[in-house]
């Protein structure tokens, strides 16, 4: 049995036209929220380096003041079957840091690998602890005052989702006077 071309492509656009307009409507059993109902939420995501001597997963030195690639181990460039070596000192910085915010401190933390790539992360991951942090919860308490607007100051508190220790890139430098980095 032959088909002439004609009728086949109108057989599939009427089937396709068919399966757009027959899309099945999905109805909402609740009432539909208020415009009031809603409030904004803004998070925010707070970096801070620890202040230590060497890096958090190879033993070279972390002095910002250093020239380019100066500072870089075997494990810090990629190089295959180097392996990551945790600082100690940087683990009880981030135990302090949870304890001085009141966070909770989780029995066991480990490490995950983020995949992304940029241009200074040879290894095309960071190491994180993304999925269970060194510490949960916890707080910052800061005064609000604004001379003019506030007639006395007032305290304000802010909730802290985790506290995590994670690997971060080196510096990048821009030249753009030299059209380089």
């Amino acid at each position: 049995m032959h088909l002439k071309p004609q009728y086949v492509i109108k057989t599939i656009r009427s089937r396709c036209n068919y399966i757009i307009n027959s899309r099945p409507t999905f109805y909402s059993t609740k009432e539909k929220l208020k415009k009031d109902d809603w409030c904004g939420v803004v998070g925010l995501e707070i970096h801070a380096q620890i202040n230590s001597t060497s890096k958090l997963f190879s033993g070279s030195a972390t002095d910002y003041r250093s020239p380019v690639n100066q500072n870089v181990s075997l494990f810090d460039a990629s190089f295959p079957g180097t392996l990551p070596v945790l600082n100690r000192s940087c683990v009880e910085a981030g135990v302090l840091t949870a304890l001085a915010l009141n966070c909770t401190l989780n029995p066991v933390s480990t490490f995950d690998r983020k995949h992304y790539f940029y241009a200074d992360l040879p290894a095309g991951y960071q190491i994180t602890q993304q999925r269970c942090p060194l510490a949960r919860g916890g707080e910052v308490q800061f005064q609000i005052y604004t001379p003019g607007v506030h007639k006395e100051p007032y305290l304000r508190k802010v909730q802290i989702h985790q506290l995590q220790l994670e690997q971060d890139s080196g510096k990048s430098l821009h030249d753009p006077a030299n059209n380089r980095s």
